[in-house]
């Protein structure tokens, strides 16, 4: 049916006598408001009070408040027609069963789902043609982007395959993940944290590095590598390779930890040279010294 409209607080009497397809809207009774203020073919829903007898219905109203139309009967005692009225009933502007199951006069509150489309369940969402539909049928035939949650497939995010072995691209391409190095077996692989090639003769002068920041001379053949980021601890591992500045070739190049200044986090102190004939570390400056710190 065609949604009523309700009025608050409308009761009047009515003069009418019989059960006319029109009723009389006569002056508001006591504590109630008249019918003058509801336009001119508005449809409501009404109730007619005459005695014992009671009608329900649907009708417009017309003459500015002044008649109803007794239309539509919903219920009645006179067996769901019209009843015979005496000419001294009272006639109220009331919701009905019907308007109340009509899911247009709702403004606010929660309308039966089962009004709104077909075999509604938590699973599904409601779509323009009136039906419910499964959410994997959102995700298949509509955009990535509608949906607030879940699981988008990976179809739809880019071109390519999809796996453990692959990533998402910024060009919406899934692109092979390549290894950060050709190691092989199972054993682990760690990466070399900080490094430096650097000339330690005369004026210290750095000639590549990574993660060093600067070479402290300490003095003949003491040097301090400086991280630019620490080392989580001082508990890495360190490869140190020099040149030889002596000319005695019976002696090898040797290098060491300085044991009174031990590696910290963000330094590494150690000495380049050579042992003397009782096997004395002697410090001499060296023209190429390199280190590795691995973690």
């Amino acid at each position: 049916m065609a949604a009523s409209t309700l009025f608050n607080m409308v009761r009047v009497a009515s003069s009418t006598v019989g059960s006319g397809a029109s009723a009389a809207l006569d002056a508001a009774v006591t504590g109630f408001l008249d019918a003058t203020a509801i336009p001119n073919a508005t449809l409501v829903s009404y109730v007619i009070e005459d005695g014992a007898q009671r009608e329900t219905g649907q009708g417009a109203v017309s003459s500015t408040g002044t008649a109803l139309a007794r239309t539509t009967v919903r219920s009645s005692t006179n067996g769901g027609a019209r009843i015979a009225m005496s000419g001294s009933a009272e006639i109220y502007i009331d919701a009905l069963k019907e308007d109340l199951e009509d899911a247009t006069l709702f403004k606010t509150g929660t309308v039966d789902p089962n009004r709104l489309g077909s075999s509604p369940t938590s699973a599904k969402a409601l779509f323009g043609d009136s039906v419910f539909r499964t959410l994997a049928a959102i995700a298949q035939s509509g955009s990535a982007s509608d949906l607030a949650s879940g699981t988008v497939p990976t179809g739809r995010l880019g071109s390519g395959t999809a796996s453990a072995a692959t990533f998402l691209a910024g060009d919406q391409s899934y692109k092979t993940i390549n290894a950060l190095s050709t190691a092989s077996g199972s054993a682990p692989s760690y990466s070399c944290r900080a490094w430096v090639n650097f000339n330690g003769t005369g004026t210290i002068a750095i000639r590549a590095s990574g993660n060093v920041s600067s070479i402290t001379d300490n003095g003949i053949g003491d040097y301090t590598a400086n991280l630019t980021t620490a080392m989580p601890d001082a508990n890495y591992g360190i490869a140190i390779a020099h040149s030889r500045t002596n000319s005695n070739t019976t002696l090898l190049p040797s290098c060491r930890i300085d044991n009174n200044n031990p590696p910290t986090a963000s330094a590494m102190r150690f000495q380049t040279g050579i042992p003397d004939g009782v096997r004395v570390q002697q410090n001499e400056d060296v023209a190429y010294a390199c280190v590795t710190i691995i973690r």
